[in-house]
């Protein structure tokens, strides 16, 4: 059985720091904030999202044994594990947030998609914590799981941001649209968010000390882009 120390240093390791990425990101929202019932059913549904995206990861991880000439191929299974996180905190975001009426302006869908992934991304990086303080020697449990909250803080949760936030910007761009425009741009979100999603995961997993390096900078000018975009879709108008 986990300790309560184990569980108390993975939660705020967690959960913490991507509750300060969301107030950042509701700041920019703060002219009609979103109602708090809605956000934190969100979030919440972020972090449930952890659980089918498990499955599914773990279900296309068996496919590498039998059919092992498609998902065998490194890169195959890095855009497919990528389109599954994509997937469910689409679906997470869609059952909490998206289609109730509180979801009434272009940006909504950006705040709401965020919640979500940073939901999703506390919910992980407590897992990864927990991960790191039962492995690590007595004494240097600690020091590791910060290591790892920080990096994956910077890295993963920002990954996790911009990925999701990809679909809310193509959802606030056609949100006047008819139906079927509304359809195509969410589509074509959800493919932005699996490349950009898979791109960073092929830097780490895939290019050694350099991708790891690179997947910094590259998570950065994501959500630099993003902050761009917030301010383009609270203008956009019918």
């Amino acid at each position: 059985m986990l300790k309560t120390e184990i569980l108390i240093y993975a939660f705020a390791g967690g959960v913490l720091p991507a509750v300060l990425w969301l107030w950042f990101w509701l700041r920019e929202d703060k002219k009609n904030p979103e109602p708090r019932r809605i956000l934190f059913l969100t979030f919440l549904g972020g972090m449930i999202a952890t659980l089918p995206a498990a499955f599914f990861q773990f279900w296309l991880g068996s496919l590498s044994t039998s059919l092992p000439t498609i998902f065998g191929d490194l890169t195959i299974s890095i855009v497919a594990f990528a389109a599954v996180e994509e997937l469910v905190k689409f679906v997470a975001s869609y059952a909490t947030a998206l289609r109730t009426k509180e979801n009434d302006e272009p940006i909504d869908s950006v705040i709401y998609l965020i919640t979500a992934a940073l939901g999703f991304a506390a919910l992980e990086n407590t897992i990864f914590i927990i991960g790191t303080l039962l492995e690590s020697p007595t004494g240097t449990g600690l020091v590791s799981s910060i290591v790892v909250g920080n990096v994956r803080f910077v890295g993963a949760s920002l990954l996790h941001v911009a990925s999701s936030a990809a679909i809310g910007v193509f959802m606030g761009l056609s949100f006047y649209s008819m139906k079927l425009i509304k359809i195509i741009f969410i589509v074509s979100g959800i493919l932005m968010a699996t490349i950009l999603h898979a791109y960073f995961n092929f830097l780490i997993m895939n290019m050694g000390e350099i991708g790891f390096l690179l997947s910094f900078p590259f998570a950065w000018i994501l959500i630099v882009i993003l902050i761009l975009f917030f301010e383009k879709i609270k203008r956009v108008r019918i």
